[in-house]
């Protein structure tokens, strides 16, 4: 089984409570009460493994372009990343926080993903304002994987997947509802209110993978008397999960 500091963020991501929410939905209706807009984003992965496997790390593909189309908003906007600022293996403290102290907005949330190894304190010093695993607004839930979850809408990252440029359906291995995710390819970052207009659209592109759900579910059940086993079993499920076919293209 894989000891990755990547795979042990991964569970904190699914086994993490809410943090912040409060603060952080008091920011928002702050930003939009003053006319400026909420941004989405997710897995930039500005810094990548040369080669898979490897621990030495470089600019992904079209980086310039990617912290162009980041750069877009405005220093009063809110911005609300959900997670993967870089690949795990990226060590360089020093070049990630001068990369990011650059980029606006003032205000940045970070929703911690499985390859943002850091500490919290770390990604503040980066600008972040509130750094957490996840958080609820208006019961919207707001996580880097997707979660099974009783709110209104999951928006999350992690899957790598954007209905509108990959002409395929994407697999969720949690019970679908209302989950979309903010991925875009080049970075690009979405209005939250045009993110919540998409979902009706994005449920035609998913489909569900129900031995993985009964599966989790089973295992989920174990965990009442063990809260290692849970933990353990989600490592095992992660550690058998491939990265999306397109990964290369994208990244390298």
């Amino acid at each position: 089984m894989s000891e990755r500091i990547e795979d042990k963020e991964e569970v904190k991501s699914y086994i993490k409570g809410e943090k912040n929410s409060k603060q952080i939905s008091d920011l928002i209706d702050d930003t939009l009460k003053h006319h400026h807009k909420v941004w989405l984003a997710s897995d930039w992965h500005l810094f990548v493994r040369i080669k898979k496997g490897g621990r030495e790390c470089h600019p992904r593909l079209n980086y310039d372009k990617v912290i162009k189309n980041i750069s877009k908003a405005d220093p009063e906007d809110l911005l609300i990343y959900l997670g993967d600022l870089t690949d795990g293996e990226y060590k360089n403290r020093s070049n990630l926080k001068e990369v990011l102290l650059q980029l606006p907005p003032k205000n940045k949330v970070l929703v911690r993903g499985n390859n943002d190894t850091f500490s919290d304190d770390f990604y503040k010093e980066c600008g972040f304002k509130y750094v957490t695993y996840k958080f609820v607004w208006n019961d919207i839930l707001f996580s880097h994987p997707p979660l099974e979850h009783k709110h209104s809408m999951n928006i999350h990252g992690h899957k790598h997947f954007n209905y509108k440029t990959m002409h395929k359906k994407d697999t969720y291995w949690v019970p679908y509802n209302n989950h979309i995710c903010v991925f875009k390819e080049l970075g690009e970052l979405q209005e939250l209110k045009d993110v919540m207009k998409q979902l009706p659209e994005f449920k035609k592109h998913i489909q569900e993978d129900h031995d993985k759900i009964d599966e989790l579910r089973e295992r989920n059940e174990k965990a009442k008397d063990n809260k290692h086993i849970f933990e353990q079993a989600i490592m095992t499920f992660l550690y058998e999960y491939n990265d999306p076919e397109d990964y290369d293209e994208y990244w390298r």
